[in-house]
């Protein structure tokens, strides 16, 4: 008999914690060949979630459009799920079984309008009126990890060797701190670095600022969440106002979803939080043992 364990949060869709649903996997259900097999969509319910769908896929990432109402959710195959009003839809992105990692983009008023960016393995693919394109890395943006729109000739990509940027066409090498595990547009003049274990923040006119860093673990999640930063590590996600940073809580943090007037922060076996006035309360979530059948 296999062990009873709580899912682990992946990432949420939606702008309100009423209407929005989160993705969710089982870590008894990792298979070499296909990762999970399948993905749980849970829905909030009061002050708990329940599953109230599953996915015969393995989706580990997504990003919501707030615009058009559009999640997008890649899996396996060459493909992304779509969500939107209430319906599940499948797109192809490319020809082969690429290793999809994070997906992000910016908002349009409608999923056409909306522009997707989305890592692969060798390549980063784009998605503009509606239509894929694939665009091989150069050697200024291999290893990416992170990454960050903050218009269509401006993505920003977390890399080994320092910050890049993808100007619609190309990618270009920038100055600046190195390795980086995420990045973050703050404004028109201001971008975040997240290191291993170090946060540089840019302003146009002062150059990179190192930030005392109270952590050596960070996570490539990041988000702005009530006129705050928070980033995700693996001793407990830290907030950023201004140029202050500070721990937050002392929970695992790898994933983090800004859902309306919540944060929700996850790690793995540490379970799940929700940040609410200010504080972290544990959000509990459904358990059961691997395989299970659930309703």
């Amino acid at each position: 008999m296999s062990e009873t364990r709580a899912l682990e949060l992946c990432g949420g869709l939606g702008n309100s914690w009423s209407d929005g649903l989160f993705l969710a996997i089982h870590g008894g259900e990792w298979e070499p060949e296909v990762r999970f097999s399948r993905t749980f969509v849970l829905k909030p319910a009061g002050e708990v979630v329940e599953v109230v769908d599953v996915l015969p896929e393995s989706v580990e990432f997504c990003w919501y459009s707030e615009g058009s109402g559009t999640g997008y959710c890649p899996t396996r195959g060459g493909r992304i799920l779509l969500y939107g009003k209430g319906a599940w839809t499948e797109e192809t992105v490319c020809g082969y079984d690429d290793e999809f990692y994070l997906v992000g983009g910016l908002a349009g008023n409608n999923p056409d309008e909306d522009q997707v960016f989305l890592r692969g393995s060798n390549s980063l693919f784009v998605r503009k009126g509606g239509t894929w394109t694939e665009h091989r890395y150069s050697e200024a943006a291999l290893s990416a990890l992170g990454m960050h729109a903050s218009a269509p000739s401006e993505l920003y990509l977390a890399t080994a060797r320092g910050p890049a940027l993808f100007d619609g066409s190309e990618f270009h090498a920038m100055e600046g701190p190195a390795p980086l595990r995420s990045v973050l547009v703050l404004g028109e003049d201001t971008l975040l670095a997240v290191g291993h274990e170090d946060l540089h923040l840019w302003q146009d006119d002062q150059g990179w600022t190192p930030l005392e860093c109270p952590s050596s673990k960070l996570a490539v999640s990041c988000v702005q969440f009530a006129g705050d930063v928070y980033v995700g590590a693996l001793d407990g996600p830290l907030r950023i106002r201004g140029t202050e940073v500070t721990r937050s809580s002392d929970f695992k943090c790898t994933t983090l979803v800004s859902m309306g007037d919540r944060l929700v922060g996850a790690g793995s076996s540490d379970g799940a939080w929700v940040l609410k006035d200010g504080t972290w309360l544990r959000l509990t979530l459904p358990e059961f043992e691997a395989g299970a059948k659930v309703p």
